[in-house]
């Protein structure tokens, strides 16, 4: 079993992790401000547009 295997068993999922908005990419500045002025608020993810 690999080192990553193995620690994903492990880990399981105990780990998680709060996501508090998403954007595309083309809105990186607004995500930006966004954790800025949410920093606690959780995670905020880009993602690429599918055209």
């Amino acid at each position: 079993m690999s080192l990553q295997s193995s620690m994903k068993k492990f880990i399981g999922s105990s780990i998680q992790t709060e996501i508090s908005q998403t954007f595309p990419l083309e809105q990186t500045a607004s995500a930006i401000s966004h954790y800025q002025t949410q920093m606690t608020a959780g995670k905020v993810l880009l993602y690429p547009s599918i055209s």
